[in-house]
């Protein structure tokens, strides 16, 4: 298998050494804040559909959930509360159990502000 990045080992001692790793290493944070991002997204735009505060209820939809698709509470419960980034058909499938299509979902994705998810995110970690 042939690579068309170059390897940076060949770098080790040259000035491109540390322009490499530093431009590999802001990839890789970049990466990880937009899908830490998308994950907190998805989250709250759930929480958004499903519109309840109370634990306990939310805890039975959940298992109403994936009971519906077949799928275990804790994968069901994982993608409200931003634990996992669900899979797309797995986030499919919970948004249909829940009596919505994607595009309802999707709107209300795009209609979160900044704000709102960083809400959602000081929620969680409380």
């Amino acid at each position: 298998m042939h690579s068309t990045e170059p390897n940076i080992l060949i770098f080790i001692g040259t000035a491109k050494r540390t322009d490499k790793i530093i431009q590999k290493l802001l990839i890789a944070v970049v990466k990880e804040e937009l899908e830490e991002n998308i994950k907190l997204k998805t989250a709250a735009s759930l929480r958004k559909l499903i519109n309840c505060e109370d634990i306990e209820l939310l805890s039975d939809s959940y298992n109403q959930i994936a009971l519906a698709i077949g799928m275990r509470k804790g994968t069901v419960s994982d993608a409200f509360n931003a634990n996992s980034k669900p899979s797309s058909s797995t986030l499919f499938m919970i948004i249909k159990a829940m009596g919505y299509s994607l595009s309802d979902f999707a709107k209300v994705y795009e209609s979160l502000t900044d704000f709102e998810v960083n809400e959602f995110k000081k929620s969680r970690e409380k």
